[in-house]
């Protein structure tokens, strides 16, 4: 599934301070929900491979991945894709530099 198809299906999200139950009309304050983990994913590419390759590759491999360099990274949460941004380099770590949330209007009308 390419990542146009991806964005299609994320839906535009609003946030509220409270999400509203389903039974009984009850709240809950959003801020209960701040400690639960969640895995933020930054997918720099893919690239197809049959077990064969798999089994073939060893150390100093290069895989060639279906992004050109300086192409944006798409940030997945629990694998659900929600921005796209820019890798950059500081010191010795990657960071990415959110450059579109999905479902977000940036565009000042």
């Amino acid at each position: 599934m390419s990542s146009s198809e991806r964005e299609r299906q994320v839906e535009d999200h609003t946030f509220r301070n409270e999400l509203e139950s389903s039974e009984a009309g009850e709240t809950l304050p959003l801020n209960a929900l701040y400690p639960v983990p969640l895995t933020v994913t930054a997918e720099l590419g893919k690239c197809p491979m049959t077990v064969r390759d798999i089994l073939e590759l060893s150390k100093d491999t290069v895989l060639v991945l279906n992004k050109q360099a300086g192409e944006m990274a798409e940030l997945l949460i629990n694998n659900i894709p929600f921005a796209r941004g820019e890798i950059v380099v500081l010191g010795d770590t990657l960071h990415v530099r959110i450059a579109e949330i999905f479902g977000i209007n940036t565009e000042e009308t």
